[in-house]
């Protein structure tokens, strides 16, 4: 599906396309996509015309930008994709020069893995760089408004979903254990019972500690399930374009908008994959799966 999913893609990408449309335009089409729709937490950076590496070698060498995680456990910054391109009115060999610079940049700033993204004008390419292997995960250039897209659009979460540590899954708090309260889901308050879990079910009524007027039972008009109504993805607000999101059917899943297929979708831990809500399926790299059964 397309990636033009607001008022203010729509009309970057028209820019980026005009006839006298400079390299600028589309680089600012891409940064603006990243930061708005992909990579959009406190943790991420995009970093604009950057050298490669600290060394004095590449001290002269810009990337166009960079996109890099800060590690809330370590408070270590990581280059996760480097972003190199040119204009939509460019030549083969510009595109040439283009990938070997991408790949230049991604080999000085480590072993990797580091994605790569080049562009022409709003059409893309995917690379990975893993040491000693530079991998076209892309064989051509995807326009941006195009159906293919949704080939990219995987890869851009992908990329996300890859740096987060292994301590913050990406699927919010299922990990989370629930510290003693067997029957406390997602929304923190169904576990709240009616008999005392406010701390009073357990003081005797001798009057010794205050609370012989005040029974365990007086809670009992506010039933565990008052805030049903409240499920664990109801604070995530459709943008712009978006349907209404799907009910949580499980407290593990949590889900996320696919704006290149205009459906929700959440990480299924048990069969290890994006499940969307048409019930298709896709692996980690993007490859579609069979629906479930």
């Amino acid at each position: 599906m397309s990636l033009l999913v607001t008022p203010t893609l729509f009309a970057l990408h028209q820019l980026a396309n005009e006839k006298g449309a400079q390299e600028h335009h589309a680089e600012t089409f891409w940064s603006h996509y990243f930061s708005k729709q992909i990579f959009v937490s406190e943790e991420w950076i995009t970093a604009h015309q950057k050298p490669p590496s600290d060394e004095n070698k590449h001290s002269r060498r810009r990337v166009d930008f960079n996109i890099c995680y800060v590690n809330p456990l370590t408070k270590r910054l990581k280059i996760v994709t480097v972003v190199e391109g040119k204009g939509a009115h460019t030549t083969e060999r510009d595109l040439e020069i283009v990938e070997a610079q991408a790949q230049e940049a991604c080999e000085a700033s480590g072993p990797g893995p580091v994605w790569a993204v080049t562009f022409q004008g709003t059409k893309a390419r995917i690379f990975k760089w893993t040491q000693p292997r530079w991998t076209a995960m892309t064989t051509d250039y995807i326009e941006a408004s195009s159906p293919d897209a949704s080939r990219l659009y995987r890869y851009f979460c992908n990329m996300r979903d890859s740096a987060q540590p292994a301590a913050q899954p990406a699927t919010g708090y299922a990990a989370q254990p629930a510290t003693g309260y067997a029957a406390q889901p997602a929304t923190g308050y169904a576990a709240q019972p009616a008999t005392g879990a406010t701390g009073y079910a357990a003081h005797p009524a001798t009057g010794a500690t205050g609370y012989a007027a005040q029974p365990a039972t007086r809670y009992a008009a506010q039933p565990a399930t008052r805030y049903a109504a409240q499920p664990a993805t109801a604070t995530q607000t459709p943008a712009y374009g978006q349907t209404a999101q799907p009910a949580a059917t499980s407290t593990t899943q949590d889900w996320k908008w696919d704006a290149g297929r205009g459906l929700y979708y959440y990480w299924n831990s048990t069969e290890d994959c994006y499940t969307y809500q048409d019930n298709s399926r896709f692996a980690r790299d993007g490859t579609m799966l069979a629906p479930a059964s």
